[in-house]
């Protein structure tokens, strides 16, 4: 209020008006993510590194090894990102063995 030394309090923006606005949760809108099972979710966060490492040419599926490290990139940065494709490589292999057990490794 002008005048007398208290400050308006600051009102949220409601989006349409409603009290829930427009969040995903009060809509029942979900990401993505929430629909795939966590083999696809590992896949995809593999391809991600891969796509920060600079490789454009080749996808988590197709190639186990990284490619080599970016001029700058601080070798720490890049052996976490090692440790953290292979992780994800192996949550990847694992789904199929969920999904249809040891058989899968015996089809050829």
């Amino acid at each position: 209020m002008v005048g007398t030394g208290e400050e308006p309090k600051r009102q949220r923006d409601q989006g349409d008006g409603g009290d829930c606005g427009t969040r995903r949760r009060c809509h029942g809108q979900k990401y993505q993510s929430q629909y795939e099972q966590d083999c696809d979710r590992a896949i995809a966060q593999a391809n991600r590194i891969r796509e920060r490492l600079g490789d454009t040419f080749f996808t988590a599926c197709d190639c186990d090894l990284l490619p080599d490290k970016p001029k700058r990139m601080r070798w720490t940065s890049y052996r976490r990102f090692e440790a953290d494709y292979q992780a994800l490589q192996m949550r990847w292999k694992k789904g199929p063995m969920d999904r249809f057990g040891p058989q899968v490794l015996q089809w050829r």
